[in-house]
């Protein structure tokens, strides 16, 4: 049955599917220079039941990120955890309008690395970041079927913002340690269009391009690279 016609008749659909993000994040701002961080595999479940036409979503992506500080080749492993629920609507047949909620979190740390103290002096100290926080906001989302044929279009697209902390631990062995907390008042873009076929059985594959722009001062300035999903959907 295609979407059309299980939105027209109120249908219930539940979809259940694994996402893998080839996920290549850029950083921007004072000191962040001469960072550069390594693209790799982000994963997690997605779940999805639309009652006709109301839609209840969410995500959850797991990965880590290494990050190479250029100039003293010392490497900083980072874990990303993003959970993110979603209410919505369909207007149309195949378009759907929802709210969003985000719960994003980054941190690592690194045991030993070179910093620099308040007269730019360097010393070997641990190092902690923690970023994160709750954003809130809303997009639109479609699942558009070519006529008469397997394959499909899905977009999403979507505006999150919110206040998030940023949490500094600097060490320098034999002192104490220096914590800074910053408050960041954040916005994020999220985009995601992947081509897919859906089987008779109810099982799907889909891959294309995710990206989320981050509007910051300073951090994390993007995510985005290559995006595929397998799954399975029943009442269709």
């Amino acid at each position: 049955m295609s979407m059309r016609k299980y939105a027209a008749s109120g249908q219930n659909v539940i979809t259940l599917q694994a996402n893998f993000w080839q996920a290549g994040p850029s950083l921007k701002g004072e000191g962040f220079e001469g960072i550069t961080v390594d693209a790799s595999p982000t994963v997690g479940p997605f779940l999805e039941v639309r009652l006709g036409r109301l839609m209840l979503g969410s995500s959850i992506y797991f990965g880590r990120h290494d990050w190479h500080f250029n100039e003293t080749s010392e490497t900083m492993s980072m874990r990303r955890n993003d959970f993110h629920f979603r209410l919505g609507y369909g207007f149309s047949p195949q378009v759907y309008a929802f709210a969003a909620v985000k719960w994003l979190r980054f941190y690592g740390t690194a045991p030993e690395l070179t910093l620099y103290d308040e007269f730019d002096t360097p010393f070997t100290g641990e190092y902690q970041l923690d970023y994160g926080g709750t954003l809130a906001g809303g997009g639109l989302t479609a699942m558009m079927n070519f006529p008469d044929s397997p394959i499909f279009l899905h977009w999403m697209a979507m505006y999150l913002g919110g206040t998030v902390n940023m949490k500094t631990t600097v060490t320098e062995p034999g002192f104490a340690s220096v914590e800074t907390n910053d408050k960041i008042q954040d916005g994020i873009t999220e985009i995601e269009i992947a081509l897919g076929y859906r089987l008779e059985s109810g099982l799907r594959f889909m891959a294309g391009y995710r990206a989320a722009f981050s509007g910051q001062v300073r951090g994390e300035e993007s995510v985005q690279g290559i995006f595929a999903s397998v799954g399975f959907s029943a009442g269709e």
